[in-house]
């Protein structure tokens, strides 16, 4: 539910329709058509323990592409999507228990052991405008996506038997943007996530009856987001997401709404713009797992950019809705962007 990117996140997520800069490769290819030069940026949540790196990634764009009319804008982006660590006993109505099914879903519900998870996603985005009508905007991206999880413990179901695991999984996604620019006022974004993404696990178990390999096909779901930026004035900018992620990851059927809202007073003062969010979990079930409530109506963000000649420095402090749900009360973290343009 988090994305990445500082100012990114200070509005909530609320940037499909208004993103523009290396990040679009993440949030929506769409937006990499409106760069004009050459950017480089590197991400960090200084509060987060597991992941050094939350996004990495370079971006530049080409005028009159092979002479077609088009400009081509492309982007290189290493993501970690996801880094999961426990150590202890679980119950299958504990949130981290939950939670870690919600990430892998061939967990047991009750278990004893230790298990970490890691996910990356190293993906190529493009960009695509008109010259004659820069008002649409469109964008794909590919991905590889490279997971590892290793466990080693016991289940309430064979308590007797110490298991220990190691699973490799990779795929191939494909995601799609476009942006339109109704007026000098008004643009609207779309972007879909995973259009037909499966991983092939393989999982290699030994226990007290010896080593079993496994191979497995799972399905990933999609996601999907309509955003609308509105420009109240020169100086401020108002956005709105709406964010739908739904299907089969492995046996299980999921489904997150989430609503994203966005505010941004540009040259608040010399060369400093802030950010507010709020992002407002609307549903997030499962068929095996209880609906989970928020612990507040919203998780509310804030963010500060500062634009020093080629650098950009944004900052985020916002509250985690995942440390949020596991502590029942809102709980604040913080991520730094570095950008260099030329």
């Amino acid at each position: 539910m988090l994305g990445v990117g500082a100012r990114n996140i200070a509005l909530a997520g609320a940037v499909t329709a208004g993103s523009g800069d290396v990040y679009s490769a993440y949030w929506n290819p769409a937006g990499l058509a409106k760069i004009e030069n050459t950017q480089i940026t590197i991400s960090n949540k200084p509060t987060y323990k597991l992941i050094p790196v939350n996004y990495l990634a370079a971006a530049s764009s080409t005028d009159n592409f092979l002479d077609t009319g088009w400009k081509l804008s492309y982007a290189f982006a290493f993501i970690p999507r996801l880094h999961i660590y426990g150590n202890g006993t679980f119950r299958e109505d504990e949130f981290e228990s939950i939670f870690m099914r919600y990430a892998l879903p061939d967990l047991a519900g009750d278990f004893t052991g230790e298990l970490e998870s890691k996910t990356k996603d190293y993906r190529l985005a493009f960009g695509l405008t008109p010259q004659n009508n820069s008002e649409f905007r469109f964008g794909f991206s590919m991905g590889y996506v490279d997971c590892g999880t290793e466990f080693c413990g016991v289940t309430a179901e064979d308590p007797g038997n110490y298991t220990i695991a190691s699973s490799g999984a990779t795929a191939i996604t494909f995601n799609l943007g476009m942006q339109y620019e109704y007026s000098s006022r008004l643009t609207f974004g779309f972007n879909l996530n995973d259009v037909d993404t499966s991983l092939d696990v393989e999982t290699v178990t030994t226990d007290n009856t010896g080593t079993t390999t496994e191979v497995v096909t799972v399905e990933f779901p999609r996601e999907l987001a309509f955003g609308v930026l509105w420009r109240y004035s020169d100086s401020i900018d108002l956005s709105v997401d709406y964010r739908h992620l739904e299907g089969s990851y492995g046996d299980y059927k999921i489904k997150f709404r989430t609503a994203r809202i966005g505010g941004e007073w540009k040259k608040f003062w010399k060369n400093i713009d802030i950010q507010a969010g709020l992002l407002i979990p609307i549903q997030i079930t499962s068929d095996k797992t209880e609906s989970l409530d928020a612990p507040y109506f919203g998780a509310p963000s804030f963010g500060v950019s500062w634009q020093i000649g080629e650098f950009k420095l944004d900052s985020a402090l916002f509250f985690d809705p995942v440390a949020s749900y596991q502590h029942n009360e809102p709980r604040a973290a913080m991520e730094l962007s570095l950008s260099y343009m030329f």
